[in-house]
């Protein structure tokens, strides 16, 4: 129980926004939650539980360093202190604060947790979907570079 990070359905507002993504991550059974992480992030940042100690223990969300002359002893420390999805190669101080649930979950399912979803009848969590979220910053190109990192472990 402590190992794992439970998600639960959610709905959109507006109820239009993202439909295709809302009725994909709310259908898939545990299987196929742990069989279709590359692909994306199947539980919604927004839903997450998980207890405190798990989030320290695995070090909390990435935190970029403040100056570029940081970033080589960053990369050390990461890779030393926690096993983070961090690219060396291309990840830079602004790509740090981007993808942060994508980075928080393979960091988790990587330390050996587990992912759940609680379904229940109506949906426990509403999330606005707004043009302006970081989401909409986030290259695919860095999604698609973490997301092969993550499957290279």
């Amino acid at each position: 129980r402590s190992m794992t990070l439970l998600g639960c359905k959610f709905d959109r507002d507006p109820p239009d926004s993202t439909w295709h993504y809302s009725q994909w991550a709310n259908s898939l059974d545990d299987e196929r939650l742990l069989h279709e992480r590359f692909r994306e992030v199947t539980i919604l940042q927004p839903t997450w539980f998980l207890s405190r100690k798990r989030f320290l223990d695995l070090g909390g969300y990435v935190e970029a360093p403040k100056n570029r002359s940081d970033m080589a002893n960053f990369y050390d420390q990461e890779k030393k202190a926690h096993n983070r999805l961090v690219h060396p190669l291309y990840d830079t101080i602004e790509s740090l604060r981007l993808a942060e649930d994508l980075r928080f979950f393979h960091d988790h399912l990587g330390s050996n947790g587990t992912i759940r979803l609680h379904r229940t009848k109506n949906a426990l969590v509403t999330y606005r979907h707004t043009g302006t979220s970081q989401s909409f910053r986030t290259s695919r190109k860095l999604m698609l570079q973490l997301r092969v990192l993550a499957l290279e472990r």
